[in-house]
């Protein structure tokens, strides 16, 4: 079965946010909604947005976690924030577990 395009846009931004740690990336997917990742002191971020007074939702956020390009390791909840004018909702885990998942 072909990876879905959020698949793909996540694994994309995923590699290039190892790649050019500390920078944060984002990408727009429409109607408001930003994925966010970032790479800094050893953690992974993974984030989605939106405009203020809105906020992501829990079902984004699980659609987003669904379609990640490989299983996830083990992290806290998302945490909500808000920051310049958007709502954020983004958890973290070590890079070392990412990479350890990424294994056969």
């Amino acid at each position: 079965m072909p990876a879905s395009t959020l698949t793909i846009i996540l694994h994309d931004l995923s590699e290039k946010a190892i790649r050019n740690a500390p920078s944060p990336l984002s990408h727009d997917l429409g109607r408001g909604l930003r994925l966010h990742v970032r790479v800094r002191d050893g953690k992974f971020s993974l984030g989605i947005s939106r405009p203020a007074p809105q906020q992501p939702s829990e079902k984004e956020w699980q659609t987003v976690l669904s379609k990640f390009p490989q299983p996830l390791p083990q992290h806290d909840p998302p945490r909500l924030a808000a920051k310049n004018g958007r709502w954020y909702l983004v958890a973290s885990w070590a890079v070392k577990e990412l990479a350890e998942e990424q294994q056969p």
